[in-house]
């Protein structure tokens, strides 16, 4: 089939490269059956019914440069607390409370098995309540060559 027609033929390279479009930015797995995650330009804000949780994220496209998370309750409350939370990808892992508001300590994780092998230091970040819901920034390019990243969270230890 030829599409004479360059405004088509560019409409479907688009489509074809790009997935549908109107399509999500990222596929969530390993949620909880009531939580959810939403993407809002550089923000993946998720929706937590309990207030403990993972999920892991697969992006459709590519990651934004600055990846920023924002945590809720199910009904829109924000976390004014996180006493536990890991942000891993393939190669890193980052661990912090919502104490830690510049820096958590990372790791690099083992290519053999993912476990945490080596001790990383601190990595700079940005940790605050934003609006009445606590926002973690990571660095920029944090998962650029990451195929997924999975988020844990504790918002209070019972």
């Amino acid at each position: 089939m030829f599409i004479r027609n360059p405004v088509a033929r560019l409409l479907l390279l688009v489509f074809l490269c790009r997935g549908p479009i109107g399509a999500d930015p990222m596929m969530p797995t390993d949620l909880r059956p009531d939580d959810r995650v939403e993407m809002n330009g550089e923000t993946v804000i998720i929706y937590s019914h309990k207030g403990i949780g993972q999920a892991t994220l697969r992006p459709t496209e590519d990651w934004p440069q600055v990846l920023r998370f924002r945590f809720c309750y199910s009904d829109g409350r924000g976390f004014r607390r996180m006493e536990g939370l890991t942000v891993e990808t393939q190669a890193i892992q980052v661990r912090g409370t919502f104490r830690d508001k510049t820096q958590m300590p990372f790791g690099f994780r083992s290519h053999d098995n993912g476990t945490v092998s080596t001790d990383g230091g601190l990595l700079e970040v940005d940790f605050q309540s934003v609006n009445g819901a606590l926002e973690l920034t990571l660095p920029p390019s944090f998962a650029s060559q990451s195929e997924y990243l999975t988020v844990r969270w504790v918002d209070v230890y019972r």
